[in-house]
């Protein structure tokens, strides 16, 4: 570490009495840095809170009584927390690094960027066509993010056409729908009586017109394509802004495509690539070669680290796959259904357990949930009867809108990591009491605190760039329940700010096996590290999403600083 970064959080005297620790005595060993005079919030059970953090290079070597590790440490500088909290670097479990590094280019057209409608429209007209020498879609403008329910409508496609008569557009509203104009149907090829890709649909009107709109993943895949890779410079800059947001480890969860693992681990070979990497692999075609060479693209901070599928679709999609019934009208004739059959699920969990990478599934519905967790029973049972050794397998349930109590049984019975998308609790929390289904169905809505009651290492996460990375609004969500439109979405479900908090850190470090690394403040592990200018578990809970933080250090080396 720059010592500059140290000592110019140090008033005068305390840099005087850190120099003069080593006079007089002989110095040994390595310069420690030694980080204090703050709240230290270590994540470890054992020990939740210190008085002192010491490390070496990129590692903690010490944790515990300031007096006792400078009698241990006599080589040292401090650096002065002045006040502020340290705590683990936080862990964002459901992330997708490569797509949000990608689409840094794109026309962001979410409702976090601009909830007004007509406001959005705006910004739509203003999208230019993706340069000529770009190597996605060319010629095209793309968007990302619009959010049908929160903007009220999708644009017609009269509205798309005025606006683009003769420039192909796309924009994704999620990574389950989105829609044309009618210059970019033509270039696709969709007419009337063309067959839409498997488990999706073009939207088509009263009078069997298409609308320009489409549903389903594959549909979005037949669209853009395999998401683009980005390019070196943009996957470090992405790093960068994990880094400002807390990141010391994040996830690309949804890669699908072996020229943008190449372009990941190469970047991540840059000194300036500032966070770790844990990758799940889709199971688009070749995947198996992926998982058998996995060593070609795994570096010091990238891993293969699981499979990933998607078993159903979004609730603000209107096509999770549940037996609850949709209650407005623009979905409630929808014919949910799964994103595949058992056998396949089964087949791809065996094929991860074999392979020794774990097994994740996109589950927003409580039947495809089943269906998930039918496929880690059926891999480990297929396991006992050859004699293969699942000891170090496990799933990953990702998402989990709407599950009933026994599934979180069934979950701690089979090693099954439940992580929540605690943002869509916040920025659709509302809609899904008040417009998708009944009242009463909120009670199967994000059971975070059924899922601690059962033991389990329970994450929350974002999905970014789906819903923007922000964890402290996760957090105080988690607590308070509250949703952006002021609802309070099945409070019974609230855990506590030290439970959120472990769900950032120790816990999502758990779910992608790197807890011997980092998630808490313990000897041995890596320097993974945040300094927030607050205390979480001492303010106000509707008060945790103002949380700054001010420093991120990662593996020992400070990566961002908040000017």
């Amino acid at each position: 570490m720059n010592k500059k970064n140290v000592f110019k959080l140090l008033p005068m005297a305390a840099i005087l009495a850190t120099l003069g620790c080593t006079q007089g005595s002989e110095v040994t060993g390595p310069e420690a840095v030694i980080y204090t005079n703050g709240d230290i919030l270590t994540m470890n059970k054992a020990a939740p809170t210190a008085e002192a953090v010491v490390v070496v290079g990129e590692e903690i070597v010490g944790v515990g009584s300031l007096v006792d590790l400078k009698k241990e440490w006599n080589n040292f500088t401090l650096f002065d927390l002045e006040g502020k909290t340290l705590m683990p670097g936080l862990v964002e479990t459901h992330h997708h690094i490569m797509m949000e590094a990608a689409m840094m280019d794109f026309l962001d057209m979410s409702y976090q960027a601009e909830p007004d409608f007509d406001k959005m429209m705006d910004i739509f007209a203003t999208g230019k066509p993706l340069p000529e020498d770009n190597h996605f879609m060319p010629g095209w403008v793309i968007g990302l993010g619009w959010d049908a329910g929160k903007h009220g409508r999708v644009p017609t496609l009269e509205e798309r056409d005025a606006l683009f008569p003769d420039t192909p557009v796309f924009v994704a509203m999620q990574g389950h729908g989105g829609w044309y104009n009618s210059k970019g149907m033509a270039l696709k090829g969709i007419t009337q009586d063309k067959e839409p890709p498997r488990d999706s649909a073009y939207v088509k009107d009263e009078n069997g017109e298409l609308t320009g709109e489409i549903s389903g993943l594959y549909a979005v895949l037949e669209a853009i394509g395999s998401y683009p890779g980005p390019r070196l410079d943009t996957a470090i800059r992405a790093t960068h802004k994990a880094s400002s947001q807390g990141f010391t480890t994040v996830s690309e969860i949804g890669a699908d495509n072996v020229d943008n693992l190449k372009i990941l681990s190469e970047a991540s070979l840059d000194e300036n690539f500032n966070v770790r990497v844990a990758v799940g692999v889709t199971n688009a075609d070749g995947y198996l070669d992926t998982l058998k060479n996995r060593g070609d693209f795994e570096t010091d901070k990238v891993w293969i680290s699981q499979t990933k599928m998607w078993l159903d679709g979004a609730v603000h999609g209107g096509n999770i796959y549940t037996d609850l019934e949709y209650q407005n009208d623009a979905y409630k004739d929808n014919k949910l259904q799964p994103w595949g059959t058992q056998a396949l699920f089964n087949e791809v969990a065996w094929n991860s357990l074999e392979n020794g990478v774990n097994y994740s599934f996109h589950a927003n519905g409580n039947l495809s949930l089943k269906m998930g967790l039918n496929a880690v029973e059926y891999a480990r049972n297929r396991a006992k009867a050859e004699g293969i050794d699942d000891s170090n397998f496990k799933g990953q349930a990702i998402h989990l809108s709407v599950s009933t109590p026994e599934q979180y049984v069934r979950m701690a019975e089979l090693g099954v990591d439940p992580t929540f998308i605690i943002g869509h609790t916040y920025w659709a929390g509302g809609q899904i009491m008040n417009q998708y289904f009944l009242e009463h169905a909120q009670d199967y809505m994000f059971r975070v605190n059924t899922a601690f009651e059962q033991g389990l290492p329970v994450a929350l996460h974002n999905d970014a760039p789906v819903t923007p990375a922000l964890p402290w609004l996760g957090i105080e969500t988690a607590v308070t329940r509250v949703t952006e439109d002021g609802n309070v979405l099945n409070f019974s479900e609230a855990i506590t700010v030290q439970q959120a908090l472990e769900a950032y850190t120790i816990n999502g470090a758990i779910q992608f096996g790197v807890e011997d690394m980092t998630g808490s403040l313990e000897s041995g592990k890596r320097a993974d590290m945040i300094v927030i200018d607050r205390n979480p578990l001492k303010v106000d809970p509707k008060e945790i999403r103002d949380t700054q933080v001010e420093t991120t250090i990662f593996e020992g080396r400070v990566v961002y600083e908040r000017s």
